[in-house]
């Protein structure tokens, strides 16, 4: 194909920086140079604990407890993720709890933070402060007798349990245990904490003469547990469900479900000082016990809470109930002061008393493709909704680009401000990672283009249908900043753009694995089709893989071998993989095992460290210089330190906002990535 040649002389005729035969010619040694707005330098190995940027759940909510005040949260998904919500006002992110398989739930703030509880799927207890500052510390509580449920006092400072042995302990927040005692006679359903912190009310139920019953117990809790006298309720506790129930902020009323024997369940409200019923006329009924909630938003209003909707009761003069809608949650909510707080997916559903509803969490989550910029000081990611995210490794800025109607599925970093894009339409976008803006366009293929880009070169190779790639001179200055494609159409299946000490500028394979490097001095020319055929080298097997050098890595089973120019160089063995990717120099390879994990070798077949993808691997990026590898997962994405495994930035979230939108994006139910 002659037509090389006039495709680079209009390059020549639209670039005068870079000239077209500059494209081709020789790397400079060293780490090269990026495009302008951007500098070289080299990226810090660092041990340091590794940058979180968002921290969203990467499996559905299943639990939400709520502060008293209604001003913070903690959350637990179907993958056993923990997190605690400092504020639900969207100013502060949520943060990751590291404890495993929880159980049971609570929090309150305190003057100086906040302060949740968890007990775990052993039984035993843990307190998780976090301060102003950030800094978590959990404390473990006694583990004997095992903990059944904990509960944080409002104000903070202390946590009332209830153990598999019926007692009740009260703890400080150090996991100090400051008094316990002991309930006769009765089996405890459920704690229920009065506003001020003061006094709790341990709803039981008990068995006189044979028969079922239902009682408050009243426990002062001010530094000392006094139990007081039981009161008898007017019916049992519904069966066969957990406890659904909760005393109003001054402790003056108290709604449960009870069940009469024989009878249906039911919304029970009675006076916590004597167990006398309030009769209430048009009593919701409770189609499904098993998903009915029942919280107090103030002394006088009570919401019940089901699947199919909910009511308000008001309690003045008259007794009122209200029917209302259901909002959108996923969860059961849980009440805190005018607050019913759910989940919906990863978000929170926050709804007010006064009607309105509004959303919290990430509006970006689990990338799909990655790239590293040039200097490795930062990452470039396609998110889950087709946006394109630019994010510094070092948390100093994020910024989100989108196309309008369309969506980004590849990205090559040009520098630390640009990035080429692919769009689902087939057009390759140079987009501004600094405003957001696309600088120049241009048609390339029929759905998303398969790209590479060479800092080196200032050029981009692109797959622009079966069999043809297009190379593309890049220059965000020029007044074209995309230049006129050379086509190379000699049936490639795979390319890649190289950088070594000869001319080699391209190696691409056919599909019957036929190898050929074009060089410099080819491409200013334009090879013809005749020309194309020459040359030509085996692989030695499916080589999809090559690093810049020109080697090509053949995956069988367990064995990786490696080929250039048609000679076998070396041979060693993996972990039963399903895909590879090979450092720019060939220095390392990632396998991506069967369980998930990324494996790194060296190039001698020494494994040096692997880590979990949290699931499926989407795409891996390695840094110029081969000492960053950054991950796209399903689980969120990571950045590595190449020779250490130590993770760099984890990217589990982006987009923090408080919308009143219902949200579109929804968690995949996978691990996560982030710890």
């Amino acid at each position: 194909m002659r037509n090389g040649l006039a495709a680079l002389a209009l390059i020549l005729a639209c670039h005068s920086d870079p000239p077209a035969a500059a494209q081709f010619a020789k790397p400079p040694p060293g780490n090269g140079t990026t495009s302008q707005n951007s500098t070289t330098t080299a990226p810090t190995t660092t041990s340091q604990k590794p940058l979180m940027h968002g921290a969203a759940h990467y499996a559905q909510i299943s639990e939400v407890a709520v502060s008293s005040d209604g001003t913070a949260a903690i959350t637990r998904d179907m993958m056993g993720g923990l997190r605690v919500w400092p504020s639900l006002d969207g100013s502060l992110e949520p943060r990751i709890v590291p404890v495993a398989s929880p159980a049971a739930l609570s929090i309150d703030r305190r003057p100086d933070g906040i302060v949740a509880a968890i007990v775990d799927g052993s039984g035993a207890g843990h307190v998780v402060t976090i301060n102003k500052d950030g800094r978590i510390a959990v404390a473990g509580l006694p583990i004997d007798p095992s903990i059944v449920s904990l509960t944080v006092l409002p104000g903070g400072d202390r946590v009332l349990g209830v153990r598999a042995d019926q007692s009740i302990g009260l703890y400080d927040t150090t996991g100090a245990q400051l008094d316990d005692a002991t309930l006769r006679s009765m089996r405890v359903a459920k704690l229920l904490p009065r506003r001020d912190g003061a006094r709790a009310m341990v709803l039981v139920t008990t068995t006189v003469k044979g028969k079922p019953g239902a009682s408050l117990v009243p426990i002062d809790t001010d530094g000392k547990l006094k139990i007081g006298a039981a009161i008898a309720l007017p019916i049992p506790l519904a069966a066969g469900i957990p406890a659904a129930a909760a005393v109003s902020p001054s402790g003056d009323r108290v709604a449960y479900l009870g069940q009469p024997a024989g009878g249906a369940v039911q919304l029970v409200v009675a006076n916590a000082a004597t167990g006398a019923e309030i009769k209430i006329a048009e009593a919701p009924q409770i189609a499904t016990p098993m998903q009915t909630a029942i919280g107090w938003t103030g002394n006088d209003k009570l919401y019940v809470v089901g699947q199919s909707g909910g009511w308000r009761i008001e309690f003045g003069a008259t007794i009122d109930v209200f029917a209302s809608a259901q909002a959108p949650r996923m969860t059961l909510p849980s009440f805190g002061n005018e607050a019913l707080v759910g989940g919906y997916g990863a978000h929170l559903a926050i709804e007010r008393a006064d009607g309105t509803l509004r959303f919290l969490g990430y509006s970006e989550l689990s990338p799909t493709a990655v790239s590293v910029s040039p200097s490795g000081a930062t990452v470039m990611w396609i998110t889950s909704s087709g946006g394109l995210m630019k994010e510094a490794l070092d948390g100093s800025s994020q910024t989100l680009a989108r196309t309008p109607n369309e969506w980004y599925g590849s990205v090559a970093a040009v520098d630390d401000h640009t990035a080429l894009a692919g769009r689902n339409s087939g057009v390759l976008a140079l987009v501004d990672m600094d405003t957001g803006k696309e600088l120049a366009t241009m048609p390339v293929a029929a759905s998303t283009p398969f790209l590479q880009y060479s800092a080196k070169r200032k050029m981009v190779a692109v797959m622009a249908q079966a069999g043809v790639i297009w190379l593309v001179s890049v220059d965000r200055g020029a007044a074209q900043p995309l230049g006129k494609p050379v086509v190379i159409a000699d049936g490639a299946q795979t390319f890649q753009l190289l950088e070594t000490s000869d001319d080699s500028v391209l190696l691409t394979y056919d599909n019957a694995w036929k190898g050929r490097i074009y060089t410099a001095a080819e491409l200013v020319k334009g090879p013809s089709a005749a020309q194309m055929k020459k040359d030509r080298f085996a692989a030695g097997g499916a080589g999809y893989i090559h690093d810049r050098s020109g080697q090509t890595y053949v995956l069988n089973g367990t064995e990786v071998q490696v080929w250039k120019k048609g000679s076998k160089v070396r041979t060693f063995q993996v972990e039963t993989a399903s895909a590879v990717s090979a450092a720019p120099d060939g220095s390392k390879i990632a396998v991506t095992t069967q369980t998930g994990a990324i494996a790194i070798y060296d190039q001698a077949g020494k494994k040096l460290w692997s880590v979990g993808a949290g699931s499926f691997a989407y795409g891996i990026s390695w840094s110029d210089d081969s000492s960053l590898l950054a991950i796209a997962t399903q689980g969120g994405g990571l950045v590595i330190d190449a020779a250490t495994g130590n993770a760099r930035v984890q990217s589990c979230g982006w987009r923090f906002t408080l919308d009143t939108a219902v949200p579109q994006i929804l968690p995949q139910n996978v691990p996560t990535v982030c710890r």
